[in-house]
């Protein structure tokens, strides 16, 4: 077998290719998923070309073309290079028909590359190579050297990791945890002016998937090409894909379930819920990574804020609220020096300090106290934030809550059912889907208990961040009473899911109660007995 950094151009690689071992149906089934891989992220890595110009050349526009068709075709490459299947090359055929284009432009270039790319379900060398060449030429007119340089550099290393990865087979799917590009990524202006252009015409929602998975592509998170809906997306009916808008909702229903499993199965206290201006409705994302000797200086730093402010600027009330809450940050103050960085330890005490504190504020009549609001919201900010640094927490805390789940009386089941439909009334995007599939999930018959608890012990960390944020926008959130949508929301969120039985049953058995989910949900809170996890927890 020629040497992998003999690999310089479309005769080399292909010879490379032709001397994979190929001896046994076993070898023979490596060099293929090797060589369609190869061929796969060559032809990935110049896709923003393609893209970019359904966007831009007016033609296209005038004829309603879009990326659609082609990353079709991409997408099932890449699924190919793991199943084979008389379905997935059916499909292959027909993505393919007559998609090729004429002339030697760098979109075309792109665009026929991407057509042999899906063809080469074989895994032919030639087919491969050329797939890869037509890439490289793609390449040289874009008139960037250094994009010339680094297409050949990312091929060797490809050809690299790849072999070593099949080697191990059980390894072999995951070969695209890496980026399509080492280090310099020279397509990244591009990549932004499709979004910017798609987020200028609102159409990021509409191509969300398409736009979610080439970025995976790019920093090296895809998802699994063997996963069920990646073969879903694949398997797509024809008739189906002859219709942009019927598909591109399809695809969006199938990968809306994936993404809400995801936020559930992600860090549950990693989510930060927040609150979009405009719209008025609660989102999600990640809390950013920090280490414990940031979290603990920032917790000193709000306790000194606490008291100067509370004394300059709260009069004698001020001076109440200082006296009562004293010796609880004294006591926390204590237990941070004495946790020594333990992160179980230290959110021991932050967990104890929350409660503590609410109650005092309670008592006080201090609970809309903007110092107060702000000591606490710094509390909970810092319980995040150890669970993020400190998976070990995060493992013990979802253990704890699982067991809970399973204690949890039907009465309180029926109280979170309720609040979380007005939650995911009151939620867009991720947080929207992920809230709903919970609250399905719990009410479901066919969710297993490992699903149910995991449900749990995301809305049991979602809804008080959300019942927070719209309480101190001074609104109690979704009316169940007055708006069917709070049922509808879910309801059609478990059509999407297959589950239409009794859980739907029990969904609207909670729901139809109605009453604002805010003001429960903030009793709750206030109480320090959300349901065991303290306030805001």
């Amino acid at each position: 077998m020629g040497e992998i950094k003999d690999i310089k151009d479309r005769e080399s690689l292909e010879a490379w290719l032709n001397a994979l071992p190929q001896d046994t149906e076993e070898e023979q089934a490596t060099a293929r998923r090797i060589a369609m891989a190869i061929a796969f992220r060559a032809v990935a890595r110049v896709l923003p070309v393609w893209w970019e110009h359904t966007l831009s050349d007016k033609y296209m526009r005038n004829q309603g073309s879009t990326a659609l068709p082609a990353l079709r075709r991409l997408h099932i490459s890449y699924v190919a290079i793991q199943l084979q299947s008389v379905a997935l090359k059916r499909a292959g055929i027909n993505a393919t028909a007559g998609h090729g284009l004429a002339g030697r432009s760098k979109a075309s270039l792109v665009n026929n590359a991407i057509v042999i790319a899906a063809i080469a379900s074989t895994g032919k060398a030639t087919t491969i190579s050329f797939a890869c060449d037509a890439c490289h030429e793609a390449a040289q007119a874009m008139d960037n050297k250094f994009l010339t340089d680094a297409f050949w550099k990312n091929l060797h290393l490809d050809a690299s990791v790849l072999l070593d990865l099949y080697e191990d087979d059980a390894e072999a799917h995951n070969f695209s945890y890496r980026p399509l590009w080492q280090n310099e990524r020279p397509m990244e202006s591009l990549w932004f002016s499709i979004y910017s252009k798609l987020r200028e015409t609102g159409q990021t929602e509409r191509w969300g998937f398409w736009l979610d998975w080439y970025n995976r592509l790019l920093v090296g998170n895809a998802p699994a090409n063997t996963s069920s809906a990646m073969v879903q997306i694949a398997l797509i009916p024809e008739k189906v894909w002859h219709d942009e808008h019927r598909v591109l909702a399809r695809i969006q229903e199938i990968w809306q379930i994936v993404r809400a499993k995801e936020v559930i199965d992600a860090n549950p206290l990693g989510q930060k819920v927040g609150r979009d201006e405009r719209s008025g409705k609660l989102y999600s994302s990640p809390i950013d990574q920090r280490d414990l000797s940031d979290l603990v200086d920032d917790l000193r730093r709000a306790l000194r804020s606490f008291l100067s402010n509370s004394k300059k600027n709260g009069g004698n009330f001020g001076t109440v609220i200082v006296g009562a809450f004293d010796p609880h940050i004294k006591e926390l103050r204590k237990r941070i020096s004495a946790s020594k960085g333990d992160a179980r330890e230290l959110l021991r005490a932050v967990e104890d300090s929350k409660r503590a504190f609410s109650l005092v504020a309670k008592d006080h009549g201090a609970s809309h106290d903007v110092y107060v609001d702000r000591l606490i919201t710094q509390l909970d900010n810092t319980a995040d934030g150890i669970c993020v640094a400190a998976p070990e927490v995060l493992e013990e805390i979802k253990a704890r809550r699982a067991v809970q789940f399973h204690r949890i009386s039907a009465h309180r089941i029926q109280l979170a059912l309720r609040m979380s439909a007005g939650m995911a009334f009151d939620s867009q995007g991720d947080l929207k889907d992920a809230v709903s599939y919970a609250t399905l999930c719990i009410a479901s018959p066919d969710c297993s208990d490992e699903e149910k608890a995991a449900a749990w012990t995301f809305l049991t960390a979602a809804l008080p961040r959300g019942a927070k944020l719209i309480h101190d926008a001074g609104e109690d959130g979704a009316d169940g009473s007055k708006d069917p949508s709070v049922i509808d929301t879910v309801v059609g969120y478990a059509d999407k899911a297959n589950k239409l039985d009794k859980g739907v049953d029990a969904i609207q058995e909670a729901v139809a109660e109605g009453g604002p989910w805010v003001t429960e949900a903030y009793t709750q809170m206030m109480s320090g007995n959300f349901w065991g996890i303290g306030f805001g927890g």
